[in-house]
């Protein structure tokens, strides 16, 4: 399976993640270490593989995950796609066998998963979940939707 990314604007633009540092307080990924004055990264990140191939790449904003992640097998094609919002799961996640078939599909909110279906290798359905609204799970989102609104990112 083919994927659809410049892998060569991916390494023109973005940042090798070795090049990038862990932040030890706020689990942010900084631009320079922290007793160099390092700032929360904004931008594209990646990581390679020992034969060049793109392990995965991350968008940043403020140091935090934000915006599209993809991962890929070595011999190229994709492993998983998923969105984050400020740090969180946001969106549909999905991952596939390396044979290129549809493994899991998740939809997030918030890092809460709301619905989720897996299939076999040979695309059978084994199992769906949606989100039950009397579950912990459900009052956990609804305080972090009132959190995000409070902030002014909703």
């Amino acid at each position: 399976m083919e994927n659809e990314y410049d892998m060569k604007s991916i390494k023109e633009k973005g940042v090798d993640f070795e090049d990038l540092w862990f932040s030890s307080v706020s689990d942010e990924i900084l631009d320079n270490p922290e007793d160099e004055n390092g700032q929360p990264f904004t931008g594209l990140a990646y990581e390679l593989y020992p034969n060049g191939q793109i392990i995965y790449f991350t968008k940043y904003k403020n140091g935090l995950a934000h915006g599209l992640t993809c991962e890929f097998y070595e011999n190229g094609n994709k492993k998983s796609e998923k969105e984050y919002r400020y740090g969180q799961l946001h969106g549909i996640s999905i991952i596939w066998f390396e044979n290129g078939r549809k493994k899991s599909e998740q939809q997030y909110e918030h890092s809460i998963l709301i619905s989720e279906k897996n299939w076999d290798e040979e695309g059978n359905l084994l199992n769906k979940y949606e989100i039950d609204t009397d579950s912990p799970h459900f009052e956990i989102l609804e305080s972090r939707r009132e959190t995000h609104i409070n902030l002014g990112r909703e």
